[in-house]
C-alpha cells in the first residue's frame, strides 16, 4: 500500500501585468491576447491591397493609452510619417502631455529624416481609459467605436477635417480634435480602426456578427472581411478600397478575467 502523502497547497500564480510600449507593425496572422489595464486588447496592421504598409498602431500598457495611424494617401513617405506621428504620441504621453496638448510643442515635432518629404504627413486616433473613462482624439479619418456586450453601438468618433492631421516636417502629431468622454463598462468593447476597414466593412453589421466571439478571432474576422472586398468579383464594378488595413480591439473586463 502506497503510503499517503498530504498534498502541500501551492501557492496561486498570478499572471504578471506585462508592459508594452511600442509602435506595431505585425500583421493579423499570429495574432495574440495582450493582459492590457482594463481587459484585454488585440491590434495587427497588414498591407491590404497596396504594396506597402503605411499605417501603424501603438500601445502604452501602463498608460492604457492606444491607437491607429495612417499615412496619408498619395504623399510620400507616409509609412515614415505614420511611424513617426506614433513615437511622438508615445513620447508626449509618457510625458504627461495629452494630444491636443502637444500641438506647435517644438519637442514634439516630427524628427527631420532623410527620406521624409515636407508633405507627408498621416491621420490618427488615440484614445486612453482612465478609471473607466475613454477619451477619445481625432485628426482625420481613422475611427472609433465602443460597443456593448448585446453588440450595439453605444459610441463612435467622427472625422475631422485633414487639416488637423499631421503633414510637414514640424506637424508634431498635427491639432487632433478632442472627441468626447464616455464612461466604459464592463464588456464594452472598443474598436480602433484605418479607413482600410471603414471603407469595406459594413461596421454596424459586422460588430454585430462578432459578439461573442474572442477579441483573436474577432479580428482575424474583421481583417479576412476588409480583404475580401478587396478582390475584384467578374461583372461587378465596385471591387472595395485596396488600402492598408489597421485594427486594434480592446475588450473591457473585471479584473479575474484579465489575461484569460
Amino acid at each position: 500500500m502506497k503510503e499517503f502523502k498530504p498534498q502541500i497547497p501551492r501557492p496561486e500564480i498570478k499572471p504578471q501585468f506585462a508592459q508594452i510600449d511600442r509602435v506595431w507593425t505585425e500583421g493579423f496572422e499570429n495574432i495574440q491576447r495582450i493582459k492590457a489595464k482594463s481587459g484585454n486588447l488585440v491590434l495587427g496592421t497588414e498591407v491590404g491591397g497596396r504594396t506597402r504598409n503605411e499605417d501603424r498602431a501603438f500601445l502604452n500598457t501602463e498608460l492604457d493609452f492606444f491607437g491607429v495611424v495612417d499615412g496619408i494617401g498619395g504623399h510620400p513617405k507616409g509609412d515614415i510619417a505614420a511611424q513617426l506621428v506614433a513615437e511622438n504620441l508615445l513620447n508626449a504621453i509618457k510625458q504627461g502631455f495629452l494630444p491636443d496638448q502637444i500641438a506647435g510643442k517644438p519637442e514634439f515635432f516630427l524628427r527631420r529624416h532623410p527620406e521624409i518629404e515636407y508633405n507627408s504627413g498621416a491621420c490618427y486616433l488615440a484614445a486612453k481609459i482612465e478609471k473607466k473613462i475613454l477619451r477619445t482624439w481625432c485628426a482625420g479619418d481613422c475611427s472609433l467605436l465602443v460597443v456593448d456586450d448585446k453588440g450595439k453601438i453605444k459610441f463612435e468618433t467622427e472625422s475631422t477635417d485633414l487639416n488637423r492631421a499631421a503633414i510637414g516636417l514640424q506637424a508634431a502629431a498635427g491639432n487632433p480634435e478632442y472627441t468626447g468622454f464616455l464612461n466604459l463598462m464592463n464588456y464594452d468593447r472598443i474598436y480602433a480602426f484605418t479607413d482600410g476597414l471603414s471603407d469595406n466593412v459594413n461596421i454596424e453589421q459586422a460588430v454585430l456578427e462578432l459578439k461573442g466571439l474572442k477579441v483573436e478571432n474577432a479580428i482575424k474576422q474583421l481583417a479576412a472581411t476588409a480583404k475580401e472586398a478587396m478582390v475584384p468579383v467578374p461583372g461587378k464594378e465596385y471591387m472595395g478600397n485596396k488600402d492598408n488595413i489597421t485594427i486594434l480591439i480592446y475588450e473591457i473586463l473585471p479584473v479575474p478575467l484579465r489575461g484569460k
